[in-house]
C-alpha cells in the first residue's frame, strides 16, 4: 500500500507535468483537454443517435 506521502494530486501531476496554472503550457493543454471532453461527447452523443 501507497504510503500517503507518496500520492498525488491530479493538480500536483499536472502542474509537475503542464506547469502552474496560468502558464502558457498549462493553458494549452488545458484547451487541448477541454476540446478532448467536448469531441467525446458529442461522438457519444451521435452514436446513441445511430442506435
Amino acid at each position: 500500500m501507497a504510503n500517503k506521502k507518496d500520492t498525488t494530486t491530479s493538480q500536483e501531476h499536472f502542474t509537475e507535468r503542464y506547469g502552474e496554472p496560468g502558464t502558457e503550457s498549462r493553458i494549452e493543454f488545458e484547451i487541448k483537454a477541454k476540446a478532448f471532453m467536448i469531441r467525446e461527447i458529442i461522438d457519444h452523443f451521435l452514436s446513441t443517435l445511430k442506435a
